[in-house]
């Protein structure tokens, strides 16, 4: 599975453990998938669940369909498993958060993330906004779904 996209949407872990979206919801809420979390801009009519990658392995090797996974103790942790030391820009933050560019953009105008750069350039890879690696995580663990230690 991508590393580059280490929180799956649920139509994609739908497919992988062959459980349908309201299952999934509900598994997010009991803590099977430890670190799963509600992306979704204000306003929105429904939850956009993510789910760490690793806790979709871990279901699977538990059901013998995978090698085994051993998760992170800690949320901290999760997040250095997903996001690099350092600002994101906003494609970066897309494909991570796997989402459109304009769920971006919506977290950015609700305040929800906070912009560290402006773009610096009209096209190429500085033409994105950066976004502040610490208020990517604040807006993760306020998101926190289910069985999610929020301690570092």
């Amino acid at each position: 599975m991508e590393a580059r996209r280490p929180l799956l949407p649920v139509e994609a872990v739908v497919f992988m453990v062959n459980r349908d979206g309201d299952e999934i919801a509900a598994d997010c809420e009991r803590g099977l998938f430890k670190f799963a979390f509600d992306i979704s801009a204000p306003g929105a009519a429904r939850r956009e669940l993510r789910i760490f990658r690793d806790c979709v392995l871990k279901v699977l090797a538990d059901g013998h369909q995978g090698p085994p996974v051993t998760l992170p103790a800690k949320l901290t942790e999760v997040f250095d498993r997903i996001f690099p030391r350092r600002d994101l820009r906003g494609v970066e933050l897309q494909r991570t958060l796997s989402c459109s560019l304009q769920h971006v953009r919506d977290l950015d105008d609700a305040a929800l993330i906070t912009v560290a750069r402006e773009r610096l350039a009209a096209s190429g890879p500085r033409a994105s906004r950066v976004y502040s690696r610490d208020s990517i995580i604040a807006f993760l663990k306020s998101r926190s779904i289910g069985g999610n230690p929020l301690t570092n």
